[in-house]
């Protein structure tokens, strides 16, 4: 895999975060993108990453479904904190351990009754990395989880994002040299998912990524 492939695995893991403890079911995310990079176009990297991302969560484990042509899923497991990812052009699974993190936050602000998402009233949680990636997390305290879960979640700073708005994200906007990625829950269903669900295909080989 490319290094631009990883770099959209580790955006993709932070717009991951919205798993919440007293939360079992499904949330469906509109997802739009614009390139930066003068070699890839708006379509193409819409292609690349999808428009659409289901969400499902039990107990602090999250999967993702993406439409994508090369993201198909994410899993998370939060008793080892591991992130996995499957392309949707190998059987080959991608682990991260989420632990590590390399982009220290320098600068967060909150902004209370910033938009509306569903007609939810939302705060605003911004953030700027060392490295010039900007963040906002907008989220409602109906929607609260448990920032237990994330304490050790550093890949993608989530550990601090979790701490900070102690809640499920309706929509996350994030910002870099490379593009923008806007994330938007269109719909969200509570319903009881298997354990087995989470876990990811059996017998598959996996490479282990080293941040």
């Amino acid at each position: 895999m490319g290094q631009t492939n990883y770099l959209i695995i580790g955006l993709l893991s932070v717009a991951s975060i919205v798993s919440a403890q007293n939360f079992e079911g499904e949330i469906v995310y509109k997802v739009s993108v614009t390139s930066k990079m003068q070699d890839v176009t708006d379509m193409q990297l819409s292609i690349m990453m999808g428009t659409r991302q289901n969400y499902f969560f039990k107990s602090g484990n999250y999967k993702v479904i993406i439409n994508g042509s090369v993201f198909n899923m994410q899993f998370y497991n939060v008793a080892s904190n591991t992130l996995i990812t499957k392309l949707s052009t190998s059987d080959t699974l991608y682990s991260m351990n989420a632990g590590k993190g390399d982009d220290p936050i320098v600068y967060q602000k909150i902004i209370r009754d910033s938009i509306k998402v569903m007609g939810i009233k939302c705060d605003a949680f911004t953030i700027r990395t060392k490295a010039g990636k900007n963040s906002t997390y907008f989220y409602n305290s109906r929607y609260s989880l448990d920032p237990v879960n994330y304490k050790g979640h550093r890949l993608g700073n989530l550990d601090v994002v979790m701490q900070a708005i102690q809640a499920m994200p309706l929509r996350i906007t994030m910002e870099d040299a490379q593009f923008k990625f806007v994330s938007e829950a269109t719909d969200i269903n509570r319903k009881e998912l298997d354990q087995e669900f989470f876990n990811p295909p059996k017998d598959a080989p996996v490479k282990v990524k080293e941040r």
